[in-house]
């Protein structure tokens, strides 16, 4: 071994192009054989490019089925429904929306780093500081749910216009929503990302894609606007039943 390197560093001392060269080396010593890795930077790159890719693929994916039952019920409700309605539902749509963003947001990719970190060194830990998001998170939900129903008039009014107060009903409908999507996102990311199972979330997103666009179909043509909403509730109820199960089944092992 110590002859090999030896004609290793004159090797490299002799011949600029090799020695120009950033490398990693792994040296490997089996059966008298020596197995020599070299990866000059721009290969290197290339691999860590693919790796992250392959790991981010599924959360890409899980991302757009999620995209499509958020917006599935506005899209429906294009072939069954007024204008009029379209307009009422797009205002309250909207609003809620704003909503979670500045609800559920923050939370995520403020807490996403600690967790993913915490599954990685102490699972004991992270499984204990999981349940306290999970509480706090839902106590979260509960109070934005009050606000909404009882802002509900007033966010109408000052964001939409008059002309908009059949909404309000519509809105204090989806009052619920913000909570669902909290508890969603924190069983998805902060859960299943942190366990390392993001291969199964585009499978979680699938189904309840599907589940809402089966729903819409039928609902919205029954109930109108409230039909895209128990639709859109119901896609985030299956997502955190499903994602929970996952979970607890997978911090019990």
């Amino acid at each position: 071994k110590e002859y090999f390197y030896y004609i290793l560093d004159k090797i490299i001392e002799n011949c600029p192009m090799i020695e120009s060269i950033i490398k990693d080396e792994f040296l490997k010593f089996e059966n008298n054989n020596i197995t020599i890795e070299v990866f000059n930077e721009v290969e290197k790159n290339k691999i860590e490019s693919i790796v992250v890719i392959k790991k981010g693929f599924p959360i890409f994916i899980n991302n757009v089925f999620v995209s499509f039952y958020n917006v599935i019920g506005l899209t429906v409700i294009g072939l069954y429904l007024s204008d009029i309605e379209i307009g009422l539902y797009s205002g309250a749509h909207k609003l809620i929306s704003a909503i979670i963003f500045l609800s559920v947001a923050p939370i995520s990719m403020s807490i996403f780093p600690k967790m993913s970190r915490m599954f990685n060194e102490n699972r004991y830990e992270a499984i204990s500081f999981f349940k306290k998001i999970l509480l706090i998170s839902l106590g979260l939900g509960f109070f934005i749910a009050i606000g909404v129903y009882f802002c509900s008039p007033i966010l109408v009014d000052v964001l939409l216009g008059e002309e908009f107060v059949d909404s309000v009903l519509i809105l204090r409908w989806m009052l619920f929503l913000p909570l669902l999507v909290l508890v969603a996102t924190l069983m998805t990311v902060q859960g299943l990302y942190g366990l390392q199972l993001q291969k199964v979330v585009p499978f979680v997103g699938l189904f309840c894609g599907s589940v809402s666009l089966g729903l819409s179909f039928v609902l919205i043509r029954k109930i109108g606007v409230y039909g895209a909403i128990v639709t859109w509730c119901a896609a985030r109820f299956f997502e955190i039943l499903i994602d929970g199960v996952l979970v607890f089944k997978k911090i019990k092992c």
